[in-house]
């Protein structure tokens, strides 16, 4: 068949929704489009003459993609649909396509308690699985994130990283929560219809197709500013190895499916194997993409200039380290007039989300004896009062077991801020500072405590307000 007679659709579907899809076939039966074959990702329809036709959707719970052929009793069931006047279509697992094109065709499937019955077989064996299995998953991810924002919220609140990442965890849970008290709901009505002598619930699902849709938006969204934010970092070829991922592993399953069935293995055989191979692709692919990225340094995309100085560790023992020439407002030598060597580094990085944007300078160098003075600073601005609170709390916190170790709050008007914090070791005064702007920090860790004339050089240098 020439490729311009069919059509790929993507069919979003749910089993206890199943008139919802009969009535989408038959809408495009209306167009001229025909069901013919289901697969992994899209389903093909057939171009024709529009007319008017019925589908009717049916499980079977022996359904199953491991299975090398249809079971005696799917024949049975398939011959049984035909003499009623409904030609089988297609399968997916446990769901059975069956097309008639009388006017009035007559139902095959009559008992609505067996319907029901068979449905919620299927949904335990196949569907349900997969839903608590993925709440269960991404819940857990969710909850494993604590630690993370525990540990540094400022970095956390300003990666990009983890917000998309937690963005799609957070849809993720809440469609497959969705369809699961969906099913649920379904579930409780459609006993009580059949107790009472009815059927199945049959409704269309408007709402929650379009919430759906919503969500399944908001997921290609995120994916597509993900491998955006990736692409920015690490570059193309990590970009285009990670779309190719799902692609191919679907692929090599299905081929090993399709190898096995025609060697016409038994089911377990057919299960065994399709999933070992699916699991040794997994991490052959994972495997690979780690490798050829150390190998050939792919992301590792590094876009500010810098040079590489060898340094020796030992009398055996050599390593490269990256020196880079950053344009940075507050320097060593600014506070130090020793501040004085060739390989000193400058760097400035920032990361921006719509929580926070921290700004992070470095001045050091490589380990050795007795180096040159290093200062850091950072500059966070929090767009949300909540975040303020929340980097405030995390940078005055001190642990119960580093007693030598306080928080002081001292003037804050030499530095022109609303508050300043000094931290003091032993009771001895540091060199690390918080101020604050409205709902700017601005932290600075230096060698040694400021003087009067040092702190008129960093609000100088930084311009902070006065």
């Amino acid at each position: 068949m020439r490729k311009k007679d069919t059509v790929k659709k993507s069919m979003m579907f749910q089993y206890n929704h199943y008139t919802d899809l009969e009535r989408k076939l038959e809408k495009y039966a209306t167009q001229g489009l025909f069901l013919e074959s289901i697969g992994s990702y899209f389903w093909t329809f057939r171009r024709g003459e529009p007319k008017a036709v019925h589908y009717t959707v049916t499980f079977f719970a022996e359904g199953s993609i491991f299975h090398p052929h249809p079971t005696e009793n799917q024949e049975v069931y398939y011959d049984y649909a035909e003499a009623s006047g409904w030609h089988f279509i297609a399968e997916h697992g446990q769901m059975q396509i069956f097309m008639s094109e009388e006017e009035q065709p007559t139902p095959f499937e009559t008992d609505e308690g067996e319907k029901f019955e068979n449905i919620k077989k299927c949904m335990n064996k196949s569907i349900l699985p997969v839903y608590l299995s993925m709440l269960v998953l991404f819940g857990f991810n969710i909850w494993t994130q604590r630690t993370s924002i525990t540990l540094d919220p400022i970095r956390y609140l300003t990666s990009k990283t983890s917000i998309y990442v937690l963005a799609m965890y957070i849809i993720v849970i809440l469609m497959y929560g969705m369809q699961l008290v969906s099913y649920v709901i379904w579930l409780r009505r459609s006993e009580k219809s059949i107790a009472l002598g009815g059927g199945c619930i049959e409704k269309e699902h408007r709402t929650e197709r379009m919430v759906q849709k919503i969500f399944l938006c908001g997921m290609y969204l995120l994916v597509l500013w993900f491998l955006f934010a990736m692409g920015q970092q690490a570059g193309l070829a990590i970009v285009v190895l990670s779309l190719a991922y799902i692609p191919i592993v679907v692929f090599v399953f299905q081929k090993i499916l399709q190898l096995m069935k025609k060697k016409a293995k038994s089911t377990m055989v057919v299960r065994v194997v399709s999933i070992c191979v699916l699991m040794v692709t997994v991490f052959a692919y994972l495997g690979g993409i780690g490798y050829w990225a150390f190998r050939f340094d792919i992301g590792n995309k590094e876009e500010r200039p810098y040079r590489t100085v060898e340094v020796v560790l030992s009398a055996n023992a050599t390593m490269d380290y990256e020196i880079f020439s950053d344009a940075i407002p507050l320097t060593a030598q600014d506070l130090y007039p020793d501040a004085s060597h060739p390989d000193y580094s400058y760097e400035k990085e920032m990361e921006e989300t719509i929580f926070m944007k921290q700004t992070y300078y470095y001045q050091g160098l490589y380990p050795m004896k007795n180096p040159p003075p290093e200062i850091r600073y950072n500059i966070v601005e929090c767009k949300m009062d909540w975040t303020f609170d929340v980097a405030m709390d995390y940078l005055l916190e001190v642990e119960e077991w580093r007693t030598e170790t306080t928080w002081e709050e001292v003037d804050a008007t030499p530095f022109g801020a609303d508050k300043a914090y000094h931290r003091l070791y032993d009771g001895e005064a540091t060199g690390t500072y918080h101020l604050c702007y409205g709902n700017t920090i601005v932290s600075l860790f230096l060698e040694e405590a400021l003087t009067d004339a040092t702190t008129e050089i960093v609000v100088e240098k930084l311009e902070l307000p006065r």
